[in-house]
């Protein structure tokens, strides 16, 4: 305090803060410097809602119909995702598929990709219905196998493997006489 002062404004929150230096004592003037304070870009996406695999990469325990809109809303780092089918970014208002993928962006560049599976919706267009009942049926009688995303889709109640019991929940919920929710309890 002796030959200036500093002063600083703006210098709490992300943005363009600045620093304010002035002569004091034997010296006079003014400097005004401007400098970026940034959040960190994140380097994973978490949820308290839903099941976030780091290792694989994949989100899910998402009930059928959930749009993208509530799922980037249970996101934390929502304000750096974007949900994809392929090389389209989604609205909002889009239903959620099994395969598509939520991907954490810094501007234009890719951080990480996650992949959805949503709970019963075992082809990936977003709701539980006679294919996907049939894709149950088919594994378990061995006539087909489903691997992967689809595998982890058709398990409805979360077991780790796809049986009688999920085949039953399926049609249950065709016939709305239950509700698959993705979401559980952790």
């Amino acid at each position: 305090n002796a030959d200036y002062t500093v002063t600083y404004s703006n210098n709490v929150n992300a943005g363009t803060a600045i620093v304010t230096i002035i002569g004091t004592g034997n010296y006079t003037g003014e400097k005004k410097i401007s400098f970026k304070i940034s959040n960190p870009i994140p380097t994973s996406v978490t949820s308290a809602t839903y099941s976030v695999s780091q290792q694989s990469c994949i989100i899910s325990k998402i009930t059928a119909g959930c749009t993208v809109g509530t799922l980037l809303s249970a996101v934390n780092e929502k304000n750096y995702c974007v949900i994809t089918d392929g090389t389209n970014t989604l609205s909002s208002s889009t239903v959620l598929g099994t395969g598509m993928k939520l991907n954490l962006m810094n501007g234009s560049q890719l951080i990480k990709s996650y992949t959805i599976v949503v709970t019963g919706d075992t082809n990936g267009d977003g709701k539980i219905n006679i294919t996907d009942m049939i894709a149950v049926k088919q594994h378990i009688l061995g006539k087909a196998t489903l691997s992967g995303l689809r595998l982890a889709a058709g398990d409805v109640n979360g077991d780790g493997k796809i049986n009688i019991t999920d085949f039953i929940k399926i049609k249950a919920s065709i016939l709305g006489k239950d509700v698959i929710t993705g979401i559980t309890s952790k």
